[in-house]
């Protein structure tokens, strides 16, 4: 069975990385939610996707230069429409809180190492169990680090086929060996075809997709093999297949 993963929760109706989102997917009967983190100036992991809130606040200041408590100020919603008014940027934490028993999180890693021992203390104190949680990160090293300090943690590694990095089949399937991560998050592009698939799945790992909003395109990916699909609509993927 192919898991529907809500990007950033529902994020085509509701404001990204947000509580609103993540429980608009879960009533939409998604399998689980996808968010960004990163790091404030009081060593706090929040949701949030850009470096700057400016463009899901309107307020023009560097997550990395804000406490938790500042963030916490700022409306996220707003611009996703007034219904959405008040929503904060949520902390990582009240995020695990609000997984429901039986669904997932595929927590993607924006920044660095500093960030692995706040994350690790937020995964121990939530009330999840590992089988729930998947880290995601373009850093190989994030996600490397994350499986050698909890071995049990779902780990993959995301690759943007455009870059200009070693994407090649073999170049990806090489960093997912060397590193024991347990899979590969890849863009929805051409190049995931069923010849990159099947090489990922003869080694024994998995591969995932984002951001997939097209039905055909879904049920194409899900006759493929893949785990997981993640989208930004993630009731109409998931009635569909």
């Amino acid at each position: 069975m192919v898991e529907i993963i809500g990007h950033r929760g529902s994020s085509k109706e509701a404001p990204e990385n947000t509580l609103a989102s993540s429980r608009l997917a879960f009533s939409e009967q998604a399998d689980g939610v996808e968010v960004d983190v990163r790091m404030t100036k009081d060593g706090q992991l929040v949701c949030i996707h850009d470096k700057n809130t400016l463009r899901t606040t309107g307020v023009e200041a560097l997550i990395k230069e804000k406490t938790l408590a500042e963030l916490k100020s700022m409306d996220a919603g707003q611009w996703k429409g007034e219904k959405w008014k008040g929503e904060a940027i949520p902390s990582l934490q009240e995020i695990l809180e609000f997984i429901p028993q039986g669904k997932k999180i595929f927590i993607e890693m924006k920044e660095g190492l500093h960030t692995i021992d706040p994350l690790i203390r937020c995964i121990e104190t939530s009330n999840l169990n590992t089988k729930q949680i998947s880290v995601n990160s373009f850093h190989q090293e994030v996600v490397k680090k994350m499986k050698q300090e909890m071995e049990k943690i779902t780990t993959n590694l995301l690759v943007f086929f455009e870059s200009n990095e070693n994407n090649t089949d073999e170049g990806v399937l090489n960093k997912l060996l060397e590193s024991n991560l347990d899979g590969v998050g890849a863009q929805n592009h051409p190049r995931l075809s069923p010849v990159f698939v099947n090489k990922i799945l003869e080694a024994g790992k998995k591969v995932h997709v984002w951001t997939v909003d097209n039905v055909e395109e879904a049920k194409n990916y899900k006759a493929i093999g893949l785990s997981s699909i993640t989208t930004n609509v993630p009731g109409l993927i998931k009635s569909s297949l």
